[in-house]
């Protein structure tokens, strides 16, 4: 890695921050991609950041692999079948595992994606998704999942499914599967210990790229989802 000196101190800021970003997410993803390659290069100077000899002209941070989006049918929030990959093509698409009883995290990303596409001209925010996958399907039942999302955006989409078939989904994304911790089952006061970041997937059921991790702010979102949905890959 070779740190490029600029003037502009918020420039070299934003650099330093994409830089962090990056490793934090493949240290997320490094604990599941087994065989992944990883970004060798990691450029800063006057033109941005470089990650192997490519410019990156995102916020979010790269990662070590490209994911697929996940050949699978999960059920909507009305009861319904979705097949995640029918559903979403020719559309950006955010992707994010959680559980509505989540105390920070989920919330977090989904006030943050919600701030950004209402600040996103209309036109460009129609050509978003954002799925909200249940990591915690014994809580959280379509009509939980609907009203929870209701309060970010009504647009949101939450899927969930039995049990194996969201293991199976997270393992598709390289997601270590969600676990539940300690806690009182019998009055279902647990937590549960989730993969914390959001996908994005280009249009056309293209590989995703791009991983948000903790902290990721609605400006990041919505600087990438222009780019995204103007054809930026």
């Amino acid at each position: 890695m070779r740190l490029g000196m600029h003037s502009d101190t918020r420039l070299r800021c934003l650099r330093a921050a994409v830089i962090l970003a990056t490793l934090a997410a493949l240290t997320l993803l490094g604990s599941s991609c087994q065989g992944d390659e990883d970004i060798s290069t990691i450029v800063l100077g006057g033109s941005g950041v470089e990650i192997n000899g490519q410019a990156w002209d995102y916020r979010g941070s790269a990662m070590s692999r490209e994911i697929e989006m996940p050949d699978a049918v999960l059920t909507s929030t009305h009861g319904a079948d979705f097949d995640v990959r029918s559903e979403t093509e020719g559309f950006v698409t955010l992707l994010y595992v959680g559980y509505t009883h989540c105390p920070d995290l989920c919330p977090t990303h989904m006030a943050a994606v919600a701030r950004a596409l209402n600040g996103l001209p209309a036109d460009a925010a129609a050509r978003v998704k954002v799925l909200f996958v249940t990591s915690d399907p014994e809580r959280d039942s379509p009509s939980v999942l609907d009203a929870w999302l209701a309060q970010f955006d009504p647009s949101f989409i939450g899927l969930t499914g039995s049990s194996e078939d969201l293991v199976a989904f997270q393992r598709d994304l390289g997601m270590n599967p969600a676990t539940t911790e300690a806690g009182d089952h019998e009055h279902q006061d647990y937590s549960v210990n989730h993969a914390g970041y959001v996908l994005a997937f280009p249009p056309d059921s293209r590989p995703a790229l791009i991983a948000y991790p903790a902290g990721a702010a609605s400006d990041d979102y919505a600087a990438d989802l222009v780019t995204l949905t103007t054809g930026g890959r």
